[in-house]
């Protein structure tokens, strides 16, 4: 299997927010990606300028940091064109890598607007170099820089960044030395932008201390709350089916939260947030992650029960006063 190091780099409208297109308010300009073998070895380098064709003007932000010339846009080839040689550059058997989450996400709106088939698979898993790099450096919520990522490794920094092809070239070195690392490397991300549509799609993410579970669309988050694959939970260390000691509750429209214990091991805590697909209102994926907590974390959440419940009261009695 290879590694694809992917970045890309978009623009947006010149004129602001009000006036992009909603269909697509990023437009990929340039498309960088280093393919690396198993063993992390180098393969090959793909770089790609992309004529624009929605937002012909760079923005101003996007013009200070970008190395592109008008010219070179110009001479830039289709995204079409461009997205049939970053594919067969892949190859086959591949996965992606990349900064972050939205380089996918932007390359997927892309072809959904120039309409190229998106044949990757519901619920993609790829490497998330960024997440990566702060599990092994830093707490494993904090996201930073390719540059600053570059200064901790000591590389020298004879390119230029903020160009696809070069940052590519910098998040690969970085994966290099990732590639080594046992739990980084299974540190697997999953990419939202085709959710499950059945049952059969659902994905299981175990890792070392908690699990993700990825579930199929539903018509509503009430629908979804309803259905026991959904809401049930199993010990991320065990698999043992529990009981759960604090029922789910929603603070807002989003998250719930349950707690339930493991005569095992501990006390854990579920989490589901419910994500909507293409923005509609009528089509809601949940995402679960279930992981263990101490009797502290048990104390804020029951709490935090308490809390919603307070303020759903005070509501209703002011409704009822006016």
């Amino acid at each position: 299997m290879n590694y694809i190091i992917l970045d890309l780099e978009w623009n947006q409208s010149a004129k602001g927010k009000n006036y992009e297109n909603k269909e697509i308010p990023f437009e990929i300009i340039q498309i960088g990606a280093v393919k690396l073998d198993e063993t992390g070895e180098v393969q090959d380098i793909f770089n790609c300028v992309v004529r624009p064709t929605v937002y012909k003007k760079l923005h101003s932000a996007v013009k200070e940091v970008v190395a592109l010339t008008d010219q070179e846009l110009k001479d830039g080839v289709s995204f079409q064109e461009a997205f049939m040689h970053l594919m067969q550059f892949c190859e086959d058997d591949y996965i992606f890598c990349t900064w972050g989450s939205q380089d996918l996400w932007q390359l997927q709106q892309n072809m959904q607007y120039y309409q190229i088939e998106n044949a990757f698979p519901r619920v993609m898993k790829y490497y998330d170099v960024q997440k990566m790099f702060s599990i092994v450096f830093e707490d494993g919520k904090l996201r930073r820089t390719v540059e600053h990522a570059v200064d901790v490794f000591g590389f020298e920094k004879d390119l230029m960044f903020h160009s696809a092809v070069n940052d590519a070239r910098y998040v690969a070195k970085i994966f290099q030395y990732l590639l080594e690392n046992k739990e980084a490397m299974e540190r697997v991300s999953v990419d939202y932008y085709k959710p499950p549509m059945c049952k059969k799609e659902e994905v299981c993410l175990r890792f070392k201390t908690y699990s993700k579970y990825v579930y199929r669309v539903f018509p509503s988050r009430e629908e979804a709350m309803e259905d026991k694959g959904v809401t049930s939970i199993k010990c991320p260390v065990c698999r043992t089916a529990l009981r759960k000691k604090v029922m789910w509750f929603s603070g807002n429209s989003k998250k719930y939260y349950c707690v339930a214990k493991c005569p095992f091991h501990v006390f854990v805590r579920g989490k589901i947030q419910m994500k909507h697909y293409n923005g509609d209102p009528h089509m809601i994926f949940p995402i679960k992650i279930v992981k263990p907590i101490s009797e502290e974390d048990v104390e804020k959440i029951c709490e935090m029960k308490k809390q919603v419940a307070e303020k759903r009261r005070l509501k209703r009695l002011k409704a009822n006063i006016s």
